[in-house]
Order: structure tokens, then C-alpha cells, then sequence
């Protein structure tokens, strides 16, 4: 499991998932922070530096919404819609074999938190192991709301 080292701590924060937004690769840690890892930034830097040298990322610490529990299994499926990054997070108790509930967080970056969304409208997301989608039911003629 790769982790990055946490500003003035010294804590591992370990990856989680990540997702390409904006062309920055955005990964999200286990305690629901973002590293911001610019593309082309990386690419020059190891043309012109080599692998050897250390590239530098962009460190959010995210407040969570309180009603995440950290004593029962999650699955977190980060996700790109439009010019936001939505966040699902799948609960179970049994080895993930049954889902028991499911939240959709949006990333609030002038906030630097998630926040609970009780909707996504027009929306239907489709999550998945190698597979997140989001789309407006409404672009698809003969699907209902």
C-alpha cells in the first residue's frame, strides 16, 4: 500500500483511490485527504531531472462529515462529475457481501470538506470496482425520473 508522508507530522496517510480531474491526478488518502499531483508538472520534472528527483504535490486536508463511522467497513469510490469531485461511500458489515446504506459526498475545496449531499438531482451514478460514472438522466431520451 503507497502512502505519503503528512506535512509537519510525520503520519503516513495511506492512498485510497484515485481519479484524474482537470489533468492533475487527485489522490484520495484513508482519512478522506487530497493530493493534488499535476500531470504535466511530473512529466517535466522526470524528463528534465529524471526519477530521482522528488515531485512535489499539493497537500488538502479534508474535514470529513461526522456522521462517518470508523468502526464498520467502507468502500470509497471518488468520482469526477462536471467540474466537482463527488465522493460515494459504501457500508457494510459482513465483508462487503451486503450494503447496508450509501452516502454521496461533494468536495468543497474553498471549505476543504466534504459535504453530505442528499441528492444528485437529475443525476444516476454508477459505482464500481474499475467503473465510476455519473450522468444526467435527462441527456438519455426514454429514461424517467
Amino acid at each position: 500500500m503507497y502512502g505519503f508522508q503528512r506535512p509537519k507530522i510525520g503520519v503516513i496517510d495511506y492512498l485510497s483511490d484515485l481519479i484524474c480531474f482537470k489533468g492533475c491526478f487527485c489522490l484520495l488518502t484513508k482519512e478522506y485527504n487530497i493530493r493534488v499531483l499535476d500531470a504535466a508538472y511530473a512529466y517535466s520534472t522526470i524528463q528534465t531531472q529524471g526519477y530521482k528527483k522528488e515531485i512535489d504535490t499539493q497537500f488538502y486536508e479534508i474535514e470529513m462529515s461526522s456522521d462517518i463511522s470508523r468502526e464498520i467497513l467502507i468502500l470509497r469510490y471518488p468520482v469526477e462529475f462536471g467540474d466537482q469531485i463527488l465522493l460515494g461511500i459504501r457500508f457494510s458489515r459482513n465483508h462487503f457481501e451486503e450494503t447496508y446504506n450509501f452516502k454521496v459526498f461533494q468536495l468543497v475545496t474553498c471549505k476543504r470538506k466534504w459535504v453530505k449531499l442528499d441528492s444528485l438531482g437529475n443525476c444516476v451514478t454508477f459505482l464500481g470496482r474499475n467503473c465510476r460514472i455519473v450522468q444526467d438522466v435527462l441527456f438519455y431520451q426514454g429514461i424517467e425520473r
